[in-house]
């Protein structure tokens, strides 16, 4: 897979099929603490990679942090918001993305293809650990010449963080992703409104180049601001489609809403039981929103358009 070298100290590590999920760019740091920041990138490029002292992992989702078993040596930090997911395993796991109890004991213990989802893969297994060290926002780490700082940026998930390579003046936006889908907020920690919020943030922030986890695009300046309008657009989009359903079809409960495909085909939710709850968790958070802003009101089981 492609190496894109952004100085002599940084390198961006793309994934197959350009880094789209189940893969996620990760960036190596060849300085005198040598750091990997997020481990979901093409395996062979990891074991060319040499010594790694240090891997970061900007938040818990798998397609960031499967290949952290290849490092068992190498310090890991981690989000301090969800270090309980990496020191709680499996278990833990389960609770914060709102799984079965029992979906741990059904994972396999050998690779599995992926399909849609990563709901089968052994990695779960593999890659969650109890972390050496823990960061929050702002804080900057020491590479040597090259420092990175921590840019939190909830919505994704509660500890969802930007690495800001200070030297590079690059910003990482990870799982802002910038994709034609819209941003994805399907966990129970996940946040639409906290993702509004940081995509305003990051409209703001003063970057000369920015970066994503599910693209090889390197966007330079002011070119990432229309990118990110368009991004954050979805989400109101989502509310709008939402209303336009219970308008057409009178009131329903949440599984008709979910037959209407506002983010996920409803036949790829048909397939897989966790694009399924990550529908049905992202409709819940709009509607919770709907019935706020006075736009939607809940008659039992029901949802219902205000007029």
């Amino acid at each position: 897979m492609p190496v894109l070298p952004i100085d002599d100290r940084v390198r961006l590590l793309t994934g197959p099929v350009d880094s789209r999920f189940p893969y996620a760019n990760a960036f190596f740091v060849d300085d005198e603490v040598r750091t990997l920041v997020d481990a979901g990138c093409d395996e062979a490029e990891l074991r060319r990679l040499g010594r790694v002292d240090r891997v970061i992992c900007t938040h818990y989702h798998l397609d960031h942090i499967r290949k952290v078993w290849m490092f068992p040596e190498a310090e890991l930090w981690v989000p301090d918001v969800e270090a309980h997911v990496f020191r709680g395993g499996l278990d833990a796991l389960a609770r914060q993305v709102g799984l079965d109890a029992g979906w741990p004991a059904t994972l396999p213990r050998e690779p599995r293809p992926v399909k849609y989802s990563m709901r089968d893969q052994h990695e779960w297994r593999l890659s969650l650990r109890p972390p050496t060290h823990t960061y929050g926002d702002g804080a900057v780490i020491v590479c040597g010449e090259t420092k990175i700082e921590t840019i939190r940026m909830p919505g994704h998930t509660p500890g969802h963080t930007c690495p800001f390579f200070q030297k590079q003046n690059l910003l990482h936006l990870v799982d802002v992703d910038l994709a034609p889908m819209g941003p994805w907020y399907g966990g129970k920690d996940g946040d639409l409104e906290a993702f509004e919020r940081s995509i305003l943030r990051l409209l703001k922030f003063p970057a000369t180049e920015f970066t994503t986890a599910h693209s090889t695009e390197r966007i330079r300046g002011e070119a990432v601001r229309p990118k990110l309008e368009a991004y954050l657009a979805k989400i109101g989009e989502r509310d709008e489609k939402i209303v336009a359903c219970l308008r057409r079809l009178g009131p329903q409960p949440i599984e008709e809403v979910m037959r209407e495909s506002i983010v996920f085909p409803a036949e790829r939710q048909a397939q897989d039981d966790w694009i399924a709850l990550w529908e049905r968790n992202m409709i819940t958070k709009h509607l919770d929103r709907l019935a706020r802003n006075g736009r939607v009101r809940r008659e039992a089981a029901r949802f219902a358009a205000v007029a």
